[in-house]
């Protein structure tokens, strides 16, 4: 039986760090108005939250009260963690003394709205396929792209290397982040000593998605976030590939603790780009 191929798209296809950039001046912005914080005030609050998020290596996207991805996964996790701990913070009380008094600014912006925000400022997210891709896709026609993202955002992405309106097969809203029901055979959750906290893997909707895919064919994996993309085909035997969306010395990218492990687990590699990701599946 053939081995399946499945790609992610944003980080993997894409160079998302770079796509985030008008994102992220988005978001700061409509956040800024929805808070009717000052500027000064807004820089202050993002850099509490920044170190916060830096500094504490179990900082990472909430959804439902579980962590889901590391907070330097990509710049969307990034400033989505920020801002969800410093709303925790606010409710809780335990802002630093010199924030306490912008609490009912931060408190505005609770996780719906934030949500609202995220889907406007995503608009905004320009579009800078990594170097290589039209060639590495038209190499791997025949995999399937299974991507969290709008399919149709995605689609336009990919016709503009014309590969767009189902040249290639397309899984969006595949809701990797969503810890779901039990899988069975799987374990909740994946834990190692150099792991801060661990690592959910019933992911249901993700698991339906790659059910109707492989039906039962062994598979590959690729993508940019090992904890969405690759944590749970790990557990269920698939081969992966991540590849690391570091830009340079930026401090986004793969986790140290995750550079660590990664490479010590079955038919699981690491590569810098396209054309490391092409060797390996051939």
């Amino acid at each position: 039986m053939k081995a399946k191929k499945i790609f992610d798209f944003d980080g993997f296809i894409t160079n998302e760090n770079l796509e985030a950039r008008p994102f992220v001046e988005k978001f700061l912005e409509l956040y800024k108005k929805e808070s009717k914080l000052n500027q000064d005030d807004m820089n202050t609050v993002l850099e509490h939250g920044m170190t916060k998020a830096l500094s504490d290596p179990k900082a990472g996207w909430n959804m439902n009260g579980k962590i889901v991805a590391p907070a330097t996964s990509s710049e969307y996790v990034f400033y989505t963690t920020i801002f969800q701990m410093l709303y925790s913070e606010a409710l809780s009380g335990d802002l630093p003394k010199e924030l306490a008094e912008l609490a009912p600014a931060i408190k505005k912006v609770d996780n719906n709205k934030m949500q609202e925000i995220y889907k406007e400022a995503y608009k905004s997210s320009a579009t800078k396929l990594r170097e290589g891709a039209e060639d590495f896709l038209n190499k791997h026609i025949d995999a399937v792209i299974v991507t969290n993202s709008d399919p149709a955002k995605v689609n336009e992405k990919l016709k503009t290397i014309g590969l767009g309106d189902g040249k290639i097969r397309l899984y969006g809203n595949a809701k990797k982040f969503l810890v779901t029901e039990q899988i069975p055979g799987v374990p909740e959750t994946f834990e190692h000593p150099e792991l801060p906290r661990p690592v959910y893997l019933w992911r249901g909707n993700y698991k339906r998605v790659l059910d109707e895919i492989c039906r039962g064919a062994p598979a590959t994996t690729c993508g940019d976030v090992w904890e969405l993309d690759n944590a749970l085909p790990s557990a269920l035997g698939y081969r992966t590939i991540i590849l690391d969306n570091a830009l340079g010395d930026e401090l986004i990218g793969m986790t140290d603790y995750e550079k660590k492990i990664i490479p010590t687990l079955k038919n699981s590699y690491v590569v810098k780009n396209l054309e490391e990701a092409d060797k390996l599946l051939k």
